[in-house]
């Protein structure tokens, strides 16, 4: 959905709808804060993953608590941006992030 339509549709929001709105996706920075948690909290269960003394089973607990649910918690929220026309937040948000990394 482009931007111009989603501000049409916003438009037409009653006080309740537009309450849950803002709840869900209108904070930009609560947005931001949450995918940056997501993306470090994977990042951080991933080092440990991948470190040589984690055992093979040690490693599949690992990755089926932490680096499964923090991906898709990340990639869901990364959907539902796209899909609302605030894919131009994402890529600067990857960008900026990659770049403190150092990738």
């Amino acid at each position: 959905m482009d931007s111009k339509k989603l501000e049409q549709i916003r438009k037409s929001f009653t006080e309740e709808q537009q309450k849950l709105y803002d709840v869900l996706l209108g904070d930009i920075e609560k947005l931001h804060a949450e995918w940056l948690l997501c993306r470090r909290m994977y990042d951080s269960a991933v080092a440990v993953i991948r470190d040589r003394e984690t055992g093979p089973e040690v490693r599949l607990v690992l990755m089926k608590a932490s680096t499964d649910y923090w991906d898709r918690r990340r990639l869901a929220l990364e959907r539902t941006m796209e899909e609302l026309g605030m894919n131009d937040r994402l890529v600067a948000w990857r960008k900026e992030y990659n770049d403190a990394k150092g990738q």
